[in-house]
């Protein structure tokens, strides 16, 4: 049976507090505990296992990992039992990570979480959905015939999962009156958050596509309809659906019948970010609408209502002037402030702000919190934390494991278009540092970093062509001169 578990149902300090659904981990704070983890934190390696996607990220020793996972199931398991709704979503996921798509009781305590208002529940029935897409099984077949057994008493959650199943558990029979017009009638009438979510992607163009396997005519018929697939979405995120959130806010991003506005985008990423679908965070991370010069009210106000990259460019203006060198008392009060709430906001999912950190943390000093923050930073793709994690390795550690280290992280933070890692990294080649001797190599580094407004990478280039080509040396000098006046007084 798979009714067994059913149940009934800062800145940050500054001006935004976080709602419920963000008690899980960010994107940053899982990384930070893959930190600590690894570090010998065994509460963080613990944390790791019982947080979704409960993957081994920080490499434990099997004994290990199976003892923090049989745990966090015990705990999710009894949660559930007692009634909790994320504690069911959990105790899901726990079962889903070993089990896969061949669990229908995933799914039906997700489906059940999602619509007592656990966006998170929501997020993760979604991605089931696609990974269900041909699916060949048969372990659906029971649980599709409860669906419709249910919903023919007026059970709407088993309405709304028999209508996404009736087209990807192979023994049901495609009909359009269950996956599109009963979808309509529980969107329309009852007002169910997750039915308008479906019903958002069905009618986009991605989804027209699949369900054109069932009704051929279906992309035409809804290709001059798109405009329903935003209004459903934009109800399915009124109603706290966070996928309703991320489709509008993909709507509005691409420009789907609607005029194109990154602005209103990002305020659905942000909803969608903020109810648990962690796409909607990748989303801002990826390319946020706000600017540094932006309107100051304009990015408290968007502070306030959750955008974590809003609340980072506000609070680079409200500590500002922000100095890697304090002279003052002032100075460091300053700096000290700026940092607490770059913590808040890294940890509340702004990559960004992790990077920050760890540059500030080691001008103050603290080499280990800059590493732990900016490795986090590094891992998630943002090149400045690399360039962070290089530069302490190779100037602060200064072993000759840390200087292998370095090059590592320099080339990461190179390949992710952060040129003075590029630099860097030409520095290690052409003095051996972590790495042999290479001045092809380093002369490579340096060419990158000079043509990308990097003037010590002019420089060094410079320096590195003086014996063997005073020419090209001349040319490198004067282009550094151009972009840093320092480097005009060089002989």
């Amino acid at each position: 049976m798979t009714s067994l578990r059913l149940w009934s149902i800062p800145f940050a300090t500054l001006l935004w507090s976080p709602d419920a659904a963000e008690a899980r981990m960010s994107a940053p704070e899982r990384q930070l505990a893959v930190f600590d983890c690894q570090s010998g934190d065994e509460a963080a390696c613990a944390a790791l296992v019982a947080s979704y996607p409960h993957y081994n990220d920080a490499g434990m020793v099997s004994g290990t990992y199976e003892r923090h996972y049989a745990t966090a199931l015990a705990e999710a398991s009894g949660g559930c039992d007692a009634g909790g709704r994320e504690a069911c979503t959990d105790y899901a996921s726990l079962v889903h990570v070993r089990e896969g798509t061949d669990a229908p009781e995933v799914y039906a305590l997700w489906a059940a979480g999602c619509d007592a208002g656990d966006g998170f529940a929501c997020a993760l029935l979604s991605d089931l959905n696609f990974s269900l897409m041909g699916f060949a099984g048969t372990s659906y077949e029971a649980f599709y015939a409860e669906q419709t057994e249910a919903c023919a008493t007026g059970d709407v959650t088993a309405c709304i999962s028999q209508s996404r199943l009736n087209v990807l558990v192979p023994q049901a029979v495609p009909d359009r009156a269950i996956w599109f017009d009963q979808l309509r009638r529980l969107c329309d009438e009852e007002d169910a958050a997750r039915a308008c979510a479906l019903l958002s992607y069905i009618q986009s163009h991605e989804g027209a596509e699949e369900y054109a396997v069932f009704d051929p005519g279906f992309p035409d018929e809804v290709e001059n309809k798109q405009r329903y697939a935003l209004w459903d979405a934009e109800k399915a995120c009124e109603l706290g659906n966070p996928v309703g959130c991320f489709n509008a806010g993909l709507a509005y991003d691409e420009g789907q019948a609607v005029i194109e506005s990154w602005k209103r985008a990002q305020e659905y990423y942000v909803r969608a970010c903020r109810g648990g679908f962690s796409q909607g965070c990748d989303e801002i991370n990826r390319e946020t609408f706000w600017r540094p010069t932006d309107n100051l009210l304009a990015m408290k106000k968007a502070c306030e209502a959750g955008d974590f990259s809003a609340c980072h460019y506000y609070a680079v203006h409200a500590f500002a002037p922000i100095t890697t060198a304090p002279r003052t008392e002032e100075d460091e009060a300053r700096m000290a402030a700026f940092a607490q709430d770059l913590e808040r906001i890294c940890k509340d999912g702004w990559v960004r702000a992790c990077a920050d950190l760890g540059t500030l943390s080691r001008a103050m000093g603290d080499l280990t919190k800059a590493e732990r923050f900016a490795t986090a930073a590094c891992a998630l793709s943002e090149g400045m934390g690399c360039l962070v994690v290089g530069n302490l390795l190779k100037l602060d550690r200064g072993t000759e494991a840390a200087l292998k280290q370095a090059v590592g992280y320099h080339r990461m933070g190179c390949e992710l278009r952060v040129w003075t890692a590029c630099n860097n990294l030409g520095d290690s080649y052409q003095h051996g540092r972590g790495v042999a001797a290479d001045p092809g190599q380093a002369a490579r580094y340096f060419v990158i970093a000079c043509n990308n407004a990097v003037a010590l990478g002019c420089r060094n280039m410079a320096q590195l062509k003086e014996a063997t080509a005073p020419e090209e040396a001349a040319i490198y000098r004067e282009q550094a001169c151009a972009l840093d006046a320092q480097y005009c007084r060089e002989e």
